[in-house]
């Protein structure tokens, strides 16, 4: 996405731009997938040294309600998010031993909703196990 685009989503989405926003947005983009804010804010020192981590958090909380990104909770470090810049539907499978997360395609989950009051502006499932790779090593013994 290059910075006319991000100019023209932000401006539809009625979000001011600013220059932290825009560069924030565009590491984003280039990070893709499954982004912890704190992977984000490393990633972002050197180019902006004055950035601090609550200002990357308020940054993708707001990103997340203009429908940008979307968050879940973190596999192991309880309270993390983790953001995802996915917009597809999809769900997510965890591993808790490595901690990847994986993209689950939706039509690999059947989901039913009964009686919600509201809007649904989006749905995930998310799953926790071992992945392939952690289910075939061998736990290592200290």
């Amino acid at each position: 996405m290059n910075r006319q685009e991000i100019l023209n989503k932000f401006k539809e989405k009625g979000l001011r731009v600013t220059p932290q926003r825009l560069t924030l947005f565009m590491k984003l983009a280039e990070m893709k997938g499954h982004i912890k804010a704190e992977d984000l804010y490393n990633a972002l020192k050197e180019e902006i040294p004055s950035i601090s981590i609550s200002t990357v958090y308020r940054t993708l909380k707001e990103f997340e309600s203009k429908g940008f990104i979307y968050s879940l909770p973190s596999s192991t470090d309880y309270g993390l998010t983790v953001f995802d810049t996915n917009l597809e539907p999809h769900h997510h499978f965890i591993c808790l031993r490595c901690e990847k997360i994986y993209d689950v395609p939706e039509e690999y989950v059947e989901i039913k909703v009964k009686n919600i009051q509201g809007s649904i502006q989006y749905e995930t499932v998310i799953m926790k196990g071992l992945c392939e790779s952690c289910k075939n090593k061998k736990k290592k013994v200290s």
